[in-house]
């Protein structure tokens, strides 16, 4: 058997093995306060976002969205979870059904990060993108200093 790729892949001399690995983006809400108390507008954000189209043009599809917190492979992986769909007309209803048509009335929602990178970077004006096209507006912070970081997750 030819020894695992390490060189360019389709090179003869190598075996290219694919696996999956673990790797997560994880975004969360303070649901603490309003309007992310409100699960319609929770759920009108899961549903405006295109997360095969950010995996297709930002990561060249070379990830597959999550669909739980373990990723096929893992011991505990579940493949009969489902993520709500992308569905703009359902993120606008169920922003009006939460009192906010159009996103007004809603703050410029922050969103944080630990890294920054030209692709952590590209990824978030996606979401930010995607976000105002049912009326929410966000806005991008990176601090990489850890211990800062999770302070500014408990304000």
């Amino acid at each position: 058997m030819p020894p695992v790729c390490r060189g360019k892949v389709g090179d003869s001399r190598y075996l290219h093995v694919q696996r999956p690995t673990f790797s997560v983006r994880f975004y969360g809400f303070n649901t603490r306060f309003k309007p992310l108390s409100d699960v319609r507008v929770r759920m009108a954000i899961t549903h405006a976002l295109d997360r095969e189209r950010i995996l297709q043009e930002i990561f060249a599809g070379r990830f597959q969205a999550a669909r739980s917190i373990l990723p096929p492979g893992m011991p505990g992986h579940n493949p009969s979870i489902k993520t709500p769909p992308h569905d703009l007309a359902r993120a606008r209803a169920l922003l009006r059904a939460a009192g906010y048509p159009e996103g007004k009335g809603i703050p410029v929602i922050p969103i944080w990060s630990s890294v920054r990178s030209p692709r952590i970077e590209s990824e978030l004006a996606a979401i930010k993108t995607q976000l105002h096209a049912i009326g929410i507006h966000a806005e991008t912070n990176f601090e990489t200093d850890w211990p800062v970081f999770s302070k500014r997750l408990v304000e």
